[in-house]
């Protein structure tokens, strides 16, 4: 297992007054570089956007015979139904990003102006993050669950879904 850090997220700045954020996160196996030709096109249409790019830390995939890549949490089989799921690291990937949506909150931008998305894996962290409480102990602010701009789920699922 890994322990997630919010690692220094590719940073896309807005081009006109900064507005809104997005932070976007990529799927298994990519980084948040791989997200930058669609970023740099929205760009052009939402000047007033900075778009916050977070790269996964580098970890064993249980159902890619361990093999180490980029990503929010360990996938142990992709049979979803039935595969056990660590919740631990699972929330841990959650509360990373968190950690990102208060950086935006704190730089200025207020919460229902941050949007979170992601793609495949990162869109079930996003999922996961956008729907729970931060912990009582403060951590990337917390106490309260997020009262954001919007969720952007593409080709994701519901991790914990059971609890």
């Amino acid at each position: 297992m890994t322990t997630p850090t919010p690692e220094s997220p590719l940073i896309i700045p807005p081009t006109g007054n900064h507005t809104a954020s997005v932070i976007f996160c990529h799927g298994l196996g990519d980084t948040g570089e791989g997200w930058r030709p669609i970023t740099d096109t929205l760009s052009k249409d939402l000047p007033h956007v900075k778009w916050v790019l977070p790269h996964a830390p580098t970890g064993e995939v249980t159902a890619h015979n361990k093999k180490s890549m980029p990503r929010w949490f360990d996938i142990v089989s992709y049979d979803f139904e039935s595969a056990a799921e660590d919740r631990s690291e699972i929330m841990m990937a959650a509360r990373m990003i968190d950690e990102f949506i208060q950086r935006e909150v704190d730089a200025g931008v207020p919460p229902e102006r941050v949007v979170v998305g992601g793609f495949s894996q990162g869109a079930a962290a996003v999922l996961l993050a956008g729907l729970t409480s931060r912990p009582e102990d403060g951590f990337a602010g917390g106490k309260e669950g997020w009262k954001l701009g919007g969720l952007v789920v593409l080709s994701g699922w519901l991790p914990l879904r059971n609890s």
